[in-house]
């Protein structure tokens, strides 16, 4: 965060909003990527199937 009364000249603030927009540029990537549906519950790679417990007699 800036502080209100920060002695900052333009090319600062230009820098800090260019970094401010590729911040959000990849946040947005990445939540669009996560848009995808959740893969079934035990699908068929197994990576989604439930874990076996060993249960002793």
């Amino acid at each position: 965060m800036v502080d209100d009364n920060a002695p900052l000249t333009v090319d600062e603030l230009r820098w800090i909003a260019r970094r401010l927009v590729a911040s959000l540029t990849d946040v947005l990537g990445l939540a669009a990527g996560r848009r995808r549906a959740p893969p079934k519950h035990g699908g068929g790679d197994r990576r989604n199937a439930p874990i076996s417990s060993i249960t002793r007699p």
